[in-house]
């Protein structure tokens, strides 16, 4: 992935890339959240690609990085609340145990849904291979 994001980052033809799991991917987990977030109003995983989550988000990764070409950003707007409300929504429709599943237990869920900066809370207790990295 560290090689796939420095050709996306030299491509200036590139602006915006979309997070894209596995048609394997075997359960709900953190990359649920980063390929369904509508973080820059780009449209469900597409983020400008210097603040691109960079997979593998956990051992046996699967997720790519796909390039998308024909989206523009310079329109794109952060909403920094995204992450605490796509937890919310999936604690309303599915349960506080499928978020807890999805941001890595219930005490990071905790953490999420306070206004911790996500990234950080993500990272507790990760390894360093797995610890969530941007594009830029």
């Amino acid at each position: 992935m560290d090689k796939q994001t420095e050709e996306i980052m030299a491509d200036d033809t590139i602006h915006a890339v979309k997070v894209v799991m596995s048609c394997t991917h075997p359960r709900t987990d953190i990359c649920d959240m980063w390929s369904q977030l509508d973080k820059y109003g780009l449209g469900p995983g597409v983020y400008p690609k210097e603040h691109a989550p960079r997979p593998p988000f956990h051992p046996f990764c699967r997720c790519v990085l796909h390039s998308k070409r024909l989206i523009k950003t310079d329109k794109a707007r952060e909403n920094p609340a995204s992450e605490r409300q796509y937890l919310a929504r999936v604690m309303r429709e599915e349960g506080a145990s499928k978020a807890a599943q999805i941001i890595g237990g219930r005490a990071k869920l905790a953490a999420a849904l306070t206004n911790a900066p996500i990234d950080s809370i993500v990272n507790i207790n990760r390894p360093a291979p797995y610890r969530l990295g941007r594009g830029g």
